[in-house]
């Protein structure tokens, strides 16, 4: 049984530097259980995440933590330019020196961790935050659907509703670009589909209209980079890294604020929303009114959650 008054997190993350830094705050935020971590190989290179992982775990003290590695694949795989930042993490200077941590309970096969995870908690008691696609939690639920009682809510990071995606044309042939999706959603749109259509788990959506809000600030990259924590100057050289990326918001971050301090946002605004599976629009998130009900996160103070952030990563 988890400890009162402590939410219960188990991540599922893609690998990307905001990633990494959300799994920071989430695992040792400290009004949480952190229950463990699955790594889907999207927006990474398996390998490199996986070290950079090993040796932030270590940073962090976490040698308890649970890991693995799912075996969900793409339907539409991040491009390839995205996907190397993972491997520049591993080289920032705050990481130089650090052994990695080996796991303490290595799960080769992520869903099978989930499962187990899920087997043993009480009714309604896990929060699932989700930074990359849906597909890991299809495939749980399709195998196991009565451990869909274990969860209480799906915090996801995933689908634009009223702002425009972020397929960068730049990366992708024209033929595959539409100006509405979100890779989240578009790497398995089919997965979105599935949970909306076949669950009625609650689910808290981080869409890229409240995430554009966050950009990488120069002055957030600087006060932590001022810090004489760790991992606060581990998360500024890694912001510093991406800061030449000017599509590149706070997406996962984001998504781990409003798992741990729903506070920080303005109420979430209750839609209806289904997605594009096939076709010129595939992986749009849209209103309908015969649609799955969810919660949507549309607005935040964006200095607030900045001194949230910096305060939590310098502790």
């Amino acid at each position: 049984m988890g400890r009162k008054n402590h939410k219960r997190i188990f991540m599922s993350h893609d690998g990307a530097v905001d990633d990494l830094i959300a799994l920071a705050l989430a695992a040792t935020a400290p009004n949480v259980d952190f229950l463990g971590v699955s790594l889907v190989n999207g927006d990474c290179l398996i390998e490199p995440t996986l070290a950079a992982q090993a040796k932030l775990f270590a940073l962090l003290g976490l040698g308890d933590v649970e890991w693995s590695l799912s075996q969900a694949r793409a339907f539409n795989a991040f491009p390839w330019e995205y996907r190397g930042d993972c491997a520049r993490f591993l080289d920032l200077p705050a990481l130089a020196g650090i052994k990695p941590m080996p796991p303490s309970r290595p799960f080769p096969d992520g869903e099978r961790h989930f499962e187990r995870v899920l087997e043993r908690e009480s009714d309604g008691a896990v929060t699932v935050l989700a930074t990359g696609p849906l597909t890991p939690l299809q495939l749980v639920l399709e195998r196991r659907p009565e451990l869909a009682s274990k969860i209480g809510r799906i915090v996801w990071m995933g689908g634009a509703v009223d702002a425009a995606g972020n397929l960068d044309p730049a990366t992708l042939p024209a033929a595959a670009v539409n100006p509405y999706a979100e890779w989240n959603a578009y790497w398995d749109p089919f997965a979105v589909d599935w949970i909306f259509r076949r669950t009625a788990i609650p689910i808290t959506l981080v869409p890229l209209d409240v995430c554009n809000a966050a950009p990488i600030d120069p002055n957030f990259v600087a006060r932590l980079l001022a810090s004489d924590k760790p991992l606060a100057q581990l998360a500024g050289q890694a912001y510093a890294m991406v800061a030449d990326q000017p599509f590149y918001r706070l997406w996962d971050v984001v998504a781990a604020c409003a798992a741990l301090e729903p506070a920080l946002f303005e109420p979430a605004e209750a839609m209806q929303l289904v997605i594009e599976t096939w076709g010129p629009e595939q992986g749009r998130i849209r209103r309908d009114s015969a649609g799955r009900p969810v919660e949507v996160l549309l607005r935040l103070d964006a200095p607030v959650l900045f001194n949230f952030v910096v305060e939590r990563l310098s502790r």
